[in-house]
């Protein structure tokens, strides 16, 4: 079936049906939420229902279900990028191996107007949209045209219009300009069909924060607003082409996607935290999906990857509602010089209830705790809708002081935070002797 629809027999498909209602049933009732799973770890010749998947790291809706970028193995162990379509009663609709390569983390974004599928092959630093009926790239691009060579792309499709209600099939598209994110040249532009650049972000080559980036793993957007996922810097921001003005929506630990859909509903992925999701006015955290990509289907529903699984899940049951598990504690171990600054980590991502801080430390030290400055803006034409904060004229977050915490030798300083203003950070400067510090952070 490489490269081919997939055209089941009546017989096998109302078999198939029966036993996969079974299934959702039994979801629905061990996982409060979950609509559907599909599970990872398979090989290529051993693929069955519900368990299809390899190590899937993009996904985006389509009018059968979804289409999905992975990696997976044959029966021989060998690597393979794959990309397919995949219905809700696991049926592979069409699939295409070695479209991308068999490493890093490609990308794919579904044209409704087409059904062609646009996707960024990290591995081998190509740029192509697949036609699934006729099996043919119809536009492949490796380069920056006059600024450079791609390292590792991810792309999506220019929006015509902000998708404000009826989701996807509603939303339009320019029709011969793409997004263009690349992580491994630290730079965002949006380029026509012939890879000129119309519009960039950052300094090609070089990576930094404010202007610069590092890291961006995720573009999209109209040609005005541009929502870009700033990985290593932590930020999920828009920036506007048009008033040349940065709108910090999240701060948050290793950003990998950002995604806004309906107009007030977002979604913000974490390669070390679980998925951060919006409807306006409410802000909660996802029960799992970490390195993951996720879309909205409709209004309540949002499906995801978590790197070996897929899940579609009602998020109505969260609304309003503050992350109340307990987190596994991150842990970090410092060794610094005498008088040295270790600087700005962000440690704590917005919406938490309680963190608790355990800092031990060998020699004397201080812990500085920041919070990000906040204020009320305008976004997406709504004035009361807060962003997480509000960045300087070149895009970077600025910090407030919070609190401070003296460190004193050998004696485990244990700090607790009650309802966290949004994003903190810490920094820690070590006193008048080399040391050693062990940290712990937990959150709930």
């Amino acid at each position: 079936m490489i490269g081919q629809r997939y055209m089941p027999k009546a017989e096998d498909l109302e078999k198939e049906l029966g036993l996969l209602e079974n299934l959702r049933e039994a979801l629905r009732e061990e996982l409060h939420g979950i609509r559907w799973v599909c599970y990872g770890r398979a090989h290529l010749e051993t693929r069955k229902p519900p368990q299809i998947l390899g190590h899937p790291s993009s996904i985006d809706l389509t009018p059968n279900g979804f289409v999905v970028a992975e990696h997976i193995c044959d029966k021989n162990g060998v690597l393979h990028g794959h990309v397919f379509e995949v219905d809700r009663n696991y049926r592979i609709l069409w699939e295409k191996l070695d479209l991308v390569g068999p490493g890093e983390y490609p990308s794919v974004c579904y044209n409704w107007k087409t059904g062609k599928v646009l996707i960024g092959d990290a591995y081998n630093g190509v740029v192509k949209e697949y036609d699934p009926g006729t099996d043919r790239v119809t536009l492949e691009l490796t380069e920056f045209k006059g600024v450079g060579k791609f390292r590792h792309p991810r792309a999506t499709y220019v929006w015509k219009n902000m998708p404000e209600t009826n989701g996807p099939p509603a939303i339009e598209y320019e029709e011969n300009e793409i997004w263009v994110a690349d992580y491994g040249a630290h730079y965002v532009a949006r380029l026509d069909r012939d890879g000129n650049v119309l519009d960039s972000l950052g300094t090609y080559g070089t990576p930094g924060s404010g202007r610069n980036l590092r890291e961006p793993w995720f573009a999209t957007g109209t040609r005005i607003n541009c929502y870009i996922a700033d990985r290593v810097n932590h930020r999920a921001f828009i920036y506007n082409f048009a008033a040349d003005k940065f709108y910090i929506l999240w701060a948050y630990p290793m950003v990998q996607e950002f995604r806004v859909m309906f107009g007030s509903m977002y979604v913000v992925t974490s390669a070390v935290y679980p998925t951060f999701v919006g409807r306006y006015p409410d802000r909660f955290m996802a029960p799992f999906g970490f390195r993951s990509s996720a879309v909205w289907t409709d209004l309540n529903t949002l499906v995801m990857t978590d790197h070996v699984h897929i899940y579609e899940f009602d998020t109505s049951f969260l609304t309003g509602r503050k992350p109340n598990e307990l987190v596994w504690p991150s842990y970090a171990n410092y060794t610094m010089g005498a008088g040295s600054s270790l600087g700005k980590h962000v440690i704590v991502p917005s919406f938490w209830n309680e963190v608790v801080i355990q800092a031990l430390s060998t020699q004397r030290a201080t812990l500085k705790l920041y919070s990000l400055k906040q204020i009320a803006s305008p976004w997406l034409g709504d004035p009361t809708n807060p962003l997480e904060a509000e960045p300087d004229a070149d895009g970077n977050l600025q910090w407030e002081e919070y609190d401070s915490v003296l460190l004193r030798p050998n004696k485990l300083e244990v700090y607790p935070i009650e309802d966290p203003p949004g994003c903190m950070a810490i920094d820690i400067e070590m006193g008048d002797a080399d040391g050693a510090i062990d940290l712990r952070v937990l959150h709930r």
